[in-house]
């Protein structure tokens, strides 16, 4: 009786294992901004569909009352669709996720009214049933605390009620579409600092199918996304030595918190920005933070701007940059001179950053990837092979095996 039930085992796991493996493959999941996109020609047609598996529309800013119902701006509405109608027509199997902007206090402020929550619920129930979404993404924008540390307090709360209801609004969906299964996902922080104030990590991943783990920061050190928290070097006086001190703000920290606070790892999709963040000094003030550290002169910038990796590759191009290798954040930057004193920084992604990145997904058997933005990348092959780092981040992602040892453990 037994050996038949073990043999009876065995058979159930063999036949499901080729589901197993495609349910357990890792999402390279491409985020697509709107207005942004359009405004320099790149268009839903120009989406790569053979590289990713979902496709994030960032378009929808936080719905406003009309009367006394809460309403998503019908241009944003007719852009979801003409991108979701074009994905749809070349490709069966790529899912496009409607992704809802909103501050921290846009949130919570909702989430303390019954009513103002039972609105916004019904608004972004419409983005499913009447625009067909495959998925609601709640962008929980934390501003300007996503670099402090700090939070709203009523962050934590307010996260779970709202994300309550909209699992029961998802399951609907479900129910009403047979064969469908849309999912409910939310943008999380990769600051270590914000986390356990922010979210209540053990509820918020039991309600959700998958958490983006925002990576693109700026904190201290050269790296605007670090694997490992660069060490703060105090300063050497009257010949005292003190160690480094870790500040524990690397992307590991944060992964490693996610986890450890109740998160399964396959929900985690790891953000990558293919952008780079700059930073403008005084190269005079640099003599003088010198005096106690690098970690202080990296304090101190007089400007911080933005730029996708496409245009910083062709600027390369350029006379007078410095390459370097950050070894704790494991990334890449530049540096040259500029006029008027002002020296200039940019960190940025490359293949062998990006390795380093998805060595930590497979280590951790994270969910996958998020690019943030595809039209970001190299999409007109000005620096070489178009879509070098997608491509790239798509090969690595296939060649990582399926988890699907658990299914061993039924035996």
């Amino acid at each position: 009786m037994f050996l038949f039930i073990d043999v009876l085992r065995i058979l159930v796991v063999l036949v499901s294992l080729p589901y197993l493996a495609v349910g357990q493959r890792k999402k390279l999941a491409c985020s697509y901004a709107h207005p942004q996109a359009v405004e320099i020609g790149y268009l839903p047609g120009n989406i790569t569909l053979d590289l990713c598996t979902h496709v994030i529309f960032k378009g929808f800013s936080y719905p406003q009352f009309v009367g006394r119902q809460m309403r998503f701006d019908d241009e944003e509405k007719k852009a979801f669709t003409r991108l979701l109608t074009n994905v749809r027509e070349r490709s069966s199997t790529v899912r496009v996720v409607a992704s809802i902007g909103g501050s921290a206090t846009e949130y919570a402020l909702t989430s303390v009214s019954v009513a103002h929550r039972r609105s916004f619920v019904q608004a972004a129930g419409s983005l499913l049933l009447e625009l067909d979404a495959d998925a609601l993404e709640l962008h929980w924008e934390h501003g300007e605390s996503y670099d402090t540390g700090a939070s709203v307090v009523t962050d934590r709360l307010a996260m779970v009620t709202f994300l309550r209801d909209l699992r029961q609004t998802v399951n609907s969906a479900n129910d009403q579409s047979e064969g469908r299964n849309r999912e409910l996902w939310i943008s999380g922080t990769a600051n270590p600092h914000l986390i356990s104030t922010s979210y209540n990590v053990f509820e918020v991943c039991g309600l959700v199918d998958q958490v983006t783990l925002e990576t693109v920061y700026i904190p201290r050190g050269a790296s605007h996304a670090p694997i490992y928290s660069k060490p703060v070097s105090l300063p050497k006086i009257a010949g005292l030595n003190v160690e480094n001190i870790s500040i524990g703000d690397g992307i590991i920290d944060a992964t490693n918190k996610w986890i450890t606070d109740g998160c399964p790892p396959k929900k985690l999709i790891l953000g990558v920005g293919l952008i780079a963040i700059g930073k403008s000094y005084m190269s005079f003030l640099g003599q003088f933070f010198n005096l106690f550290g690098q970690d202080f002169y990296d304090w101190g910038p007089v400007e911080r701007h933005v730029v996708d990796y496409r245009e910083l590759c062709t600027a390369f191009r350029q006379p007078g940059w410095s390459f370097v290798w950050e070894p704790h954040g494991l990334m890449p930057y530049v540096t040259r001179q500029l006029p008027k004193g002002l020296e200039q920084r940019y960190s940025y992604e490359n293949v062998q950053s990006l390795g380093y990145k998805i060595e930590l997904i497979e280590q951790q058997r994270l969910g996958g990837v998020y690019v943030d933005f595809l039209h970001s990348d190299d999409v007109d092959g000005r620096c070489g092979e178009t879509y070098a780092l997608t491509k790239f981040l798509a090969s690595r992602l296939q060649a990582i095996p399926s988890d699907i040892g658990f299914a061993i453990d039924w035996i």
